[in-house]
């Protein structure tokens, strides 16, 4: 080999190993490189999980966050679940060659992938990082609830559209009774916002402590908006900040809960929300919420109501749970009921879920058992619910302790009621008025007003509750946990009440078992049978025992050692006398013997000269007790309903302080008003005597004879100062029914009147008199309802020259007109193209044969027209337009036969109309609400010798009355005998006029009619008035 080959391969082998030590120093260097960027790994990684769960926590939290940071924190997640640490550790340690030679190609890959990851942890965390710091309290979620009952729901319903929409009503107002749910709708509501995306940037819950101030409101809602408002030296300046930082927070949405006070929410520092910010706030009264957002134009208010009864069992049960279904039906019997007397209030009726939840725990061995003694031993305490209501109750107390003097002794007043019981509210407040606790009664009216602003603000308390399930007045109640109330607020107060209504007593207490000078006692719905064991308390001002038996006989001393008595009602007994003892009780403001069937008669009221009212209603009262005339305080004398025959005169006129006289009598029996300026020689009490009471507000009469009811219009004309404000009048006979407006007059038979000023409701009925239209007299601009019903001859109602003086006109209501064509009786000189009724809202048509238009106008406009009721009118025609509300739908309701004609003859008519098929209401197809009564002969001097049953009747009319209709049975053996009779009398009267003159021989005829001719006369109006008791 030659020596430079030698070389060569030298130089190689020198290069070789030189190449080979520099790898490994390469090799080693990248090795070391890789650990440092795994240690780089396993920190950033770490710092990663941290930052997840820094966020993850506030997410577990109430907080609701903005921006939501749930993406990143799952792309973090998914990031770290494939950084397998322990194999890249792994990786870079490997081998080969049987563990002796460093796997560099599994090294050098895994320290690739390691600053692969690495890169991409830093913009993780980089993200993070700047999610964490962006990401801010949206806001806290409240407790969540459930919420029970169709009405709630429907409620929750509109208050999300209006909160979800950013162009509803920007504050929503609820209010309720405490307890009622109120903020569990809102909590509900607000808890939506948070957890569905929506725009709202911030979204707040301040709760409002009760006795809470302006400040402190201002403070807590600071403290939610991270505000410091220390600095601020007083409301006006936090107000600005407040407003100044809401403004900037975007679209917000503000609950406040539990507002206890009228803050305006200006003042408190929120601006009224814009630009889709919303407010929801609660509140216990209307009247509250109205005051807080008085300043705020799109606002909406809601009542939450009480659960009914089967939502309120369903609450129960839903929190007892399944275990409920294990109990015996005594058990769950007890414990409906015991739900019941919570009156539907949610927060109540879990309160005793929990109670009994809590047995439940304690005593798993004998539940059922357990549960009875603890609803037992509810159901006889004295608190409501035991201790754990206490806040419950509190809250009540608070709505109380607000109250001036005089609305809390009115408040407790109302204790004396028992459990549930339903008062009518004006009776409620004339107890007060009786009482004296109102003040001094300078007048009915002004009195009756105060009260009923106490009684306003009571039911604004929701201290009591307004009840009218019936259509009629309304009645007011407490609540179960109020009455608790309020007799801790009585016990506390040093008054001394004996209540002892509805606790089925068969006797009176024994003096003794009675509080030390008792103030006011009730016994309101027992089971007593007598007025024994006389009571002996010299402060007793209020003794109700009214919705009692007491039908065996009294002891005749029972008021004489309580001669402090000031209200004494003993309405709805079967009390068929009074103790003599009664005399005695010269204080008594109030004698209250309403509905009372077998009161025939009174002892002499002579010494009662404070008494303010004598309520006699619905007695079979025949005369008016002995020394009426003495009680020169009387306010108020009710005799309506009364069998009331004898009426002497110049009694009306020494009750010279009376305000209110209600006298219309009952079916059998009324009184014959007379008048000196007819017939002179009327020896009884006439109208003129009603006309000289000067203070009279309220007057309701019959007058059976049409000349002296015109008279007395004509009187009280020419001294306006007598006039009543308030009237109801029945003229010819009696007409029954409930619908009948106040200022009203009702006309039975064939009489011509004069309407006095303010005459509000017109009921014409039973006229057979050949007429086109009505002729009404005097007044008629103030009519808001024309009812007419059996009119045989009546073609037309009004004319077109009416309806200028009808512009106030309600209601039009006709029924069983044979003859009657059209309403509005067409013009001589030609039909106007338009009509208009500006007031009228509704038209009923009822058994019209022959009725075939409304009026001959091609349009008729009625702006305020709600619908149109027809029925067994098959030949009616609408007008081609019937313009209504504003040119909206018309309700039209009838028999389906009817209707589908109004379909095919105005078929524009489906875009104007409502059709609604409906039967016949029971008002229209019942009997009618009239009687025709006795009548006036006006032959004797002494009206109570006059027993002429009928005068003042045409004779159609006479005839017509009891033989109509075919209610003559032809297979009486009487009648061929009555129906001469009959004819004989009616050939006596005089077809025009009705009431024949007092010097007629045909008067006299009537006057001496032999008793078998009457007699007769009488069976066939008994058999014609039995057929309408049905009523």
């Amino acid at each position: 080999m030659l020596a430079s080959d030698v070389l060569t391969l030298g130089a190689a082998i020198f290069g070789l190993l030189t190449s080979i030590a520099g790898s490994s120093a390469c090799f080693y260097n990248s090795y070391r490189a890789n650990r440092i960027n795994l240690s780089i790994l396993k920190v950033r990684a770490q710092n990663l999980e941290n930052l997840i769960d820094a966020l993850q926590q506030k997410l577990n939290g109430i907080d609701v966050l903005k921006p939501d940071p749930r993406p990143w924190i799952d792309q973090a997640k998914e990031f770290l679940s494939k950084v397998n640490i322990p194999d890249l550790e792994s990786r870079l340690d490997e081998n080969c060659v049987d563990n002796r030679v460093p796997n560099l190609w599994h090294r050098c890959g895994a320290g690739r992938s390691i600053e692969a990851k690495i890169q991409a942890l830093d913009i993780l965390l980089e993200n993070g990082k700047r999610v964490s710091q962006e990401t801010k309290i949206k806001g806290s979620k409240q407790p969540d609830v459930l919420i029970i009952g169709n009405a709630r729901t429907k409620t929750r319903e509109k208050i999300w559209d209006h909160v979800s929409r950013g162009s509803g009503p920007a504050t929503v107002c609820v209010y309720g009774i405490v307890g009622v749910g109120k903020t569990a709708l809102a909590s509900v509501i607000h808890n939506q916002v948070l957890v569905q995306r929506n725009e709202f940037e911030t979204v707040i819950w301040v709760s409002v402590e009760y006795g809470s101030g302006l400040r402190h409101i201002q403070e807590e809602l600071a403290s939610k908006l991270h505000v410091d408002v220390s600095g601020a030296t007083d409301n006006m300046e936090r107000s600005k900040m407040l407003r100044s930082v809401l403004m900037q927070k975007g679209k917000f949405l503000l609950v406040l809960d539990s507002m206890w006070h009228a803050f305006p929410l200006h003042d408190i520092g929120i601006p009224e929300p814009t630009g889709g910010s919303k407010l929801i706030v609660t509140s216990r009264t209307y009247s509250l919420c109205r005051k807080i957002t008085r300043k705020f134009e799109r606002k909406e208010i809601y009542e939450i109501k009480p659960l009914s009864e089967v939502e309120a069992w369903e609450l129960f049960t839903g929190e007892l749970g399944p275990s409920i279904l294990h109990f015996e039906n005594e058990t769950l019997r007890m414990a409906e009921i015991a739900v019941q007397d919570l009156d539907g209030l949610p927060l109540a009726v879990k309160m005793l879920a929990e109670i009994l939840i809590d047995i439940h725990d304690e005593y798993p061995s004998r539940l059922d058992a357990a549960w009875k003694e603890e609803l037992a031993a509810l159901s006889e305490s004295t608190s409501f619910l035991g201790n754990k209501s206490q806040e419950l109750v509190d809250s009540f107390k608070y709505s109380y302790e607000n109250l001036g003097e005089l609305s809390v002794n009115a408040f407790m007043y109302c204790a004396l009621f028992p459990k549930g019981y339903l008062v009518n509210a004006k009776e409620l407040i004339e107890y007060w008025m009786w009482e004296g606790l109102l003040g001094q009664i300078s007048s009915l009216d002004e009195s009756s007003r105060h009260g009923r602003r106490i009684l306003n603000e009571l039911k604004d308390a929701h201290l009591l509750e307004n009840v009218n399930e019936s259509g009629g007045e309304d009645s007011v109640k407490m609540l179960n946990i109020v009455r608790h109330v309020a007799v801790e607020a009585i016990n506390k107060s040093g008054h001394q009440f004996f209540i002892q209504g509805g606790n089925e007593l068969s006797e009176v207490p024994l003096p003794n078992c009675w509080p030390t000078d008792t103030e006011r006692a009730s016994f309101v719905q027992n089971r007593l049978n007598a007025l024994r064991n006389c009571p002996n308390s010299k402060k007793l001002s209020s003794l109700l025992l009214q919705e009692n038996p007491l039908n065996l006989t009294h002891h005749e001393n029972f008021f004489y050692k309580i001669r402090t008595l000031k209200v004494l009602d003993l309405s709805r007994t079967h009390i068929s006398s009074l103790p003599k003892s009664l005399s005695g009780l010269t204080n008594l403001h109030a004698l209250l013997l309403r509905s009372c069937p077998n009161l025939k008669q009174l002892p002499s009221l002579s010494t009662l000269r404070r008494l303010i009212v004598l309520e006699l209603a619905g007695t079979p009262l025949e005369k008016l007790p002995d020394g009426i005339s003495n009680l020169t305080s009387l306010r108020r004398l009710d005799l309506s309903q009364t069998m009331l025959n004898i009426f002497p005169s110049q009694i009306i006129g020494k009750l010279t302080q009376v305000e209110e006289l209600l006298l219309i009598t009952a079916d059998h029996g009324g009184y014959v008003w007379g008048s000196k300026k007819i017939f002179p020689q009327w020896s009884g009490a006439c109208v003129e005597e009603l006309v000289d009471l000067k203070r009279l507000v309220v007057l309701q009469l019959t007058v059976f004879n049409a000349k002296v009811f015109n008279s007395y219009v004509v009187e009280i004309e020419e001294k306006r100062t007598s006039a009543p404000r308030n009237f109801k009048f029945c003229v010819g006979g009696l007409y029954t029914s409930d619908d009948v407006v106040d200022n009203s007059i009702a006309v039975i038979g064939d009489y011509n009147i004069r309407l006095p000023e303010k005459t509000s409701g017109l009921y014409l009925m039973l006229n057979s008199q050949k007429i086109t239209s009505l002729k009404l007299h005097g007044c008629i601009r103030d009519l808001t309802v024309v009812d007419v019903s059996d009119f045989d001859e009546l073609t037309y109602l009004l004319t077109v020259e009416m309806l200028g003086n009808l512009r106030s006109l309600k209601k039009i209501c006709i029924k069983r007109c044979k003859k009657m064509k059209a309403i509005i009786q067409p013009d001589e000189e030609g039909n106007p193209s338009s009509i208009t009724l500006p007031g009228l809202m509704t038209l009923v048509l009822f058994d019209l044969p022959v009725l075939k238009s409304i009026c001959r106008a091609e349009v008729l406009n009625c702006p305020s027209l709600r619908g149109v009721e027809v029925w067994n009118c098959d030949e009616l025609k609408l007008p081609e337009m019937l313009l209504g509300r504003n040119s909206g739908i018309i309700e039209i309701k009838g028999d389906k036969q009817w209707l589908e004609m109004v379909k095919v003859q105005t078929p524009s008519s489906k875009s104007t109309f409502k059709f609604s098929e409906a039967s016949v209401p029971p008002e229209l197809s019942s009997a009618p609400c009239y009687r025709v009564r006795r009548q006036e002969s006006f032959v004797a001097a002494n009206p109570t010798q006059s027993r002429g049953r009928f005068a003042g009747l045409s004779a159609v009319t006479f005839t017509k009355l009891v033989s109509r209709e075919g209610n003559l049975s032809a297979g009486d053996k009487n009648t061929q005998t009555n129906i001469t009779s009959i004819s004989t009398i009616s050939r006596l009267f005089r077809v025009k006029g009705g009431v024949p003159s007092s010097h007629s021989a045909d008067n006299l005829h009537i006057t001496n009619l032999k008793s078998d001719a009457e007699d007769s006369v009488r069976s066939i109006l008994g058999i014609q008035e039995n057929r309408q008791q049905s009523l």
